[in-house]
């Protein structure tokens, strides 16, 4: 079968449900105006009560909308205060290492500005030199 026969096909489908369709609506309307009184007030009763019914999930889903985007809104501003957290607690991490850092600087400066007058002081301080920078480090690295 080629596309133009399937096309064909359809469209005389559907032309036949139409016909179909429209045959039932009007039996339908028929059966309906041949209905009791009772019957009817039977049926607007049901149908106010799925009115009822509809209009109560609408507002039930209006809550709970409501809800879900009072809730998102919250995350997302969890979600800024958390980064802006993190950039503040890791600029001030780096800061705080550097603050500890100063004690040590000092002390090299203070050690190798010292004015050494004896030979054995020079060459003392010559061989620990890099020891005591060592020292020095460490306790400044103890304490970041």
């Amino acid at each position: 079968m080629s596309n133009d026969e399937n096309k064909e096909l359809n469209e005389e489908a559907v032309k036949t449900a139409a016909v179909e369709g429209d045959n039932l609506a009007g039996e339908a309307s028929t059966s309906a105006s041949a209905e009791t009184p009772e019957a009817q007030e039977n049926a607007e009763a049901a149908a106010d009560s799925r009115d009822a019914r509809i209009a109560e999930l609408e507002e039930e889903l209006d809550r709970k909308e409501d809800k879900y985007l009072r809730l998102l809104s919250d995350f997302e501003n969890f979600k800024r205060r958390s980064a802006a957290e993190m950039q503040a607690s890791e600029k001030y991490r780096s800061q705080r290492l550097m603050v500890e850092l100063l004690p040590v600087l000092d002390n090299f400066g203070r050690a190798f500005d010292a004015e050494v007058k004896s030979e054995d002081a020079l060459a003392l301080k010559k061989r620990h030199g890099d020891d005591l920078q060592v020292v020095l480090f460490r306790d400044g690295k103890g304490r970041a």
